[in-house]
């Protein structure tokens, strides 16, 4: 769900994300020894543009496809749960152009069982060209193997 100003022309999305931490994701037997640890994050967020009325004319904004590919740290709560925060390089695909963007993401997990978690999740997305960034917020299903 775009959050912001981005609600304006994408209001809504969906994405699929792989997430890579060695040895901290998944219910855990007991919480690490080391509470901090490394996470890689690709993934792809597809937004559909929202339609409006200008000057009595319909107008429909382009999709906007998002792909990004981030690193950063995950913080292990508990052997249920953790906190990851995420940043680096993206692409920003709309009508036919591409864009270079800067994103960052802050994601928790909380595991019900070894492999099923809810995930939300928060992603600054930021376009050197715009003075705004995009910003979103996520409720994801996570499945660890």
């Amino acid at each position: 769900i775009a959050f912001g100003e981005f609600t304006k022309t994408h209001p809504i999305g969906v994405g699929a994300n792989f997430t890579w931490s060695k040895n901290r994701l998944g219910l855990m037997e007991k919480k690490p020894s080391k509470a901090f640890g490394f996470i890689a994050d690709g993934g792809i967020d597809y937004y559909f543009g929202a339609k409006e009325t200008v000057s009595s004319f319909p107008y429909q904004y382009n999709n906007f496809t998002y792909l990004h590919t981030y690193a950063g740290i995950i913080y292990n709560l508990c052997k249920k749960g953790n906190i990851n925060l995420t940043t680096g390089p993206a692409l920003g695909l709309e009508g036919g152009y591409t864009t270079f963007f800067w994103g960052v993401n802050l994601a928790g997990a909380y595991y019900f069982n070894e492999k099923i978690a809810i995930t939300p999740a928060i992603q600054f997305m930021k376009d050197p060209d715009s003075y705004d960034p995009l910003l979103s917020i996520a409720i994801k299903g996570s499945w660890a193997f």
